[in-house]
């Protein structure tokens, strides 16, 4: 028999990870998360000791969800019910002619907004930087401003 991990066992009895630790713990065995192994040996004293009561547990809330469906089914039946007889109206109103204007925006679903899709990004542009002024091009200016007319 191979080793059994926490989750196993929680989903073998149909109860969380966190209850299968704490009753480990309470068996002496010391279980760090429920990726933890546990030996063979352990998981028979935990089966003996624990098995019975967590599998009537377990079939308890079988029992339980299909009276839940049950009641729920007659309820989800009634607006499908409801709704052929609308489609049945609207395809007879659609067979009209010269109601063909009319007749369009009921026979096409509605559409939903398409989802965003982003394309390629936009590469960032180099800024131009304008080139660097060689002295002499300011020297000139000066020069020229100082000298008498």
């Amino acid at each position: 028999m191979a080793k059994k991990r926490v989750s196993e066992l929680a989903k073998d009895y149909g109860v969380k990870s966190a209850e299968v630790i704490q009753l480990l713990t309470d068996l002496g065995e010391y279980v760090k998360a429920p990726s933890s192994s546990v030996e063979p040996p352990v998981v028979k004293r935990f089966e003996d000791k624990y098995g019975a009561e967590l599998l009537a547990k377990k079939e308890a809330a079988a029992a339980k969800r299909p009276a839940k469906k049950a009641a729920a089914a007659p309820a989800d039946t009634a607006p499908a019910a409801s709704a052929a007889p609308a489609e049945q109206v609207i395809a007879q109103a659609g067979a009209a002619p010269g109601d063909q204007a009319t007749s369009e925006p009921a026979a096409q679903p509605e559409q939903s907004a398409p989802l965003f899709r982003p394309g390629p990004r936009p590469r960032p542009q180099p800024v131009a930087e304008e080139p660097a002024p060689d002295e002499t091009s300011l020297e000139q200016p000066a020069a020229a401003a100082s000298a008498p007319a």
